[in-house]
Parts: C-alpha cells; sequence; structure tokens
C-alpha cells in the first residue's frame, strides 16, 4: 500500500512545541524562597508553583512532581538543574500532564520530549515513538481515536501506510 506523506506538525502535538519554551521561559528567581507544606511538599511563596521532590541550596532537585500555578502544568521528573534561572527536566521515566487532558510519558532531556514516548492529546489521539528535541523523530505511530487510520512513520513527515483500523 503506497504510503501517505503526512507534514511534521500534523502529528505534533501543539504542547510539544510549546511546552520547552515555556518550561525553559518560567523563569525561578535566584533567590528562591519555598515554604514547606503539612503533605511534605514545597509551595514557592512568589509564583504559588508546588514541588513534591527534595530542595537543594533552596531550589528543586532530584526526583519529584512539579505543579505549574500558572498553566497547572503538572511534570513528574528529575529536576537536573537550572539553565538560565529556569528548572531543567531529565529523565527516561517521566509525565507531563495538562489540563486539558492531554499528557507525555516517556524520555525528557532538558525539558524537551527526546527519546523514546507517548503523547496523547486531550481528544484520545496517540503518537506512540522516537522524539528528538520535542519533535517526532524516526520511528512511531499515530492512532486516532476515532478507528480511523493508522500510520506507522520512519521519520519525520514519512508515513510507510496504513496499518489498518481500530
Amino acid at each position: 500500500m503506497a504510503g501517505v506523506a503526512v507534514p511534521q506538525d500534523a502529528l505534533l502535538p501543539v504542547q510539544a512545541t510549546r511546552v520547552h519554551a515555556a518550561v525553559l521561559a518560567h523563569a525561578v528567581p535566584a533567590q528562591v524562597s519555598w515554604q514547606e507544606q503539612d503533605d511534605g511538599g514545597w509551595v514557592h511563596r512568589d509564583s504559588g508553583d508546588r514541588w513534591s521532590g527534595p530542595l537543594c541550596a533552596d531550589a528543586p532537585m532530584g526526583q519529584g512532581e512539579y505543579l505549574y500555578a500558572d498553566s497547572q502544568l503538572r511534570v513528574t521528573a528529575c529536576i537536573s538543574g537550572e539553565a538560565a534561572a529556569s528548572l531543567v527536566f531529565s529523565g527516561e521515566a517521566c509525565r507531563m500532564a495538562w489540563p486539558d487532558g492531554s499528557s507525555y510519558s516517556g524520555t525528557l532531556v532538558e525539558s524537551a520530549f527526546h527519546g523514546q514516548g507517548t503523547f496523547t492529546w486531550a481528544n484520545r489521539d496517540v503518537y506512540c515513538g522516537k522524539w528528538k528535541q520535542a519533535k517526532r523523530h524516526g520511528m512511531g505511530n499515530f492512532t486516532s481515536y476515532q478507528g480511523a487510520l493508522i500510520f506507522h512513520a520512519r521519520s519525520p513527515g514519512d508515513v510507510l501506510g496504513r496499518l489498518g483500523r481500530r
């Protein structure tokens, strides 16, 4: 069966293109002030962001869950440091969840989808495959929640064809 060309952005979640920039742009003040909560977590006194992991030199560090107060983006990952006063999320078993029901689970490198991961849109469409710097890259499958077409891609924009219907 002949392949169907699909533009790179057609299967790329808006969140993937914006999350890397948004996470890096979310400034963390140099003199962060975290207040411990009764549940053992921490809340940032200025932004209202929440962190469930350890602090190192008054900054989130290590494995935990970070909730951005302004966007309600929830990130479960390892914070490996700060870059330009912004948090850097990295790790293999990471999860990001948006208030609209969209989610990503997989590898993050410097706050970008990178390596193996699965993105689920709010409408339940799913892309499961390889990512590189927040873009689809390499082998992956895109499945429509409606049972429409299931595509198998070798690389960005390349689709091998219909594999079947759900």
